[in-house]
Parts: C-alpha cells; structure tokens; sequence
C-alpha cells in the first residue's frame, strides 16, 4: 500500500458508515406519532450541507443551534415536537452517526489544575428512561371544591 492509502485509512477509521440509525428515548417514544409508523425515532447523519446550511442561515440564534442541528437529522417527525428529555440523546445519536461513537476532551483536575485527556464513548452514557410502566395520558382525580 501506499503512504496517502495508508493515511486515507487512518483518517477515515473513525467515519462511521451508517446511514441512519434508531434512538432509544428517555420517553419511550409515547408521546409521538411517528410519520413512518415506527415505534421509534429515526436520525440520518449530518453532512457538509447541513453544516453549511445552519451556518449560513443568519435567523438561527447561537441558542438554538441544538434545535437546528437535531431538526436536519430526524427523519421520522418533527422535531419541534420532541420534548427536551429527549433532544440530547437524539443529538447525542446524530453527532455519534455523524462524526464518530468516540468523543474526546480535556478536563481540568480540580486539585492540580493539570489538564487531562478525556475519551468516551457515546452510547456508554446513561440514559434515564420512563418506567416501562408508566401511562400517558396520566388521569387526575381533583377535589371538589
């Protein structure tokens, strides 16, 4: 092999090459109707274009970035209508299908204010979900007054 195959591998190892993916919601996904009919949520990987696009689009504040970025990549809903519960794993998901599993970054040790290399692996990180058990809608019972 040659030495630019040789670096093309290299760079290219951590790309992953899924073309969409499912994520597994805190909420379960009871509160949507999905346009598919799925049970889940679909994301597809951001490309150049979206990066573009967002970046262009002098509308989108800084504080809503997270709402443009996860709006691109569901494919199966509205992502208006996702509830915040839900809006970081879905990022999370798209980011991990889009650039890499792996995310590495410094963090600063407390005591010795050394700065320390961090890797981590996306879908490692915890995700609280709904009780299996959980009904929606809820019934209220209120007092009379």
């Amino acid at each position: 092999m040659s030495k630019a195959t040789d670096f093309l591998d290299d760079f290219f190892q951590e790309v992953p090459l899924q073309t969409e993916a499912y994520v597994d919601l805190p909420s379960r996904g009871i509160f949507y109707k999905f346009t598919d009919g799925a049970d889940t949520l679909r994301v597809r990987p951001l490309n150049l274009g979206d990066e573009k696009a967002i970046a262009s689009d002098k509308k989108i504040k800084p504080t809503d970035a997270m709402n443009a970025l996860i709006s691109r990549g569901v494919l199966n809903m509205d992502a208006s209508d996702l509830l915040l519960m839900d809006k970081i794993p879905v990022l999370l998901k798209i980011r991990e299908i889009s650039v890499s599993p792996k995310y590495t970054t410094v963090g600063v040790c407390s005591h010795c204010q050394a700065d320390t290399d961090l890797t981590f692996q996306l879908d490692d990180l915890p995700i609280t979900y709904l009780p299996e058990d959980f009904e929606y809608p809820i019934q209220v019972e209120l007092p009379i007054l």
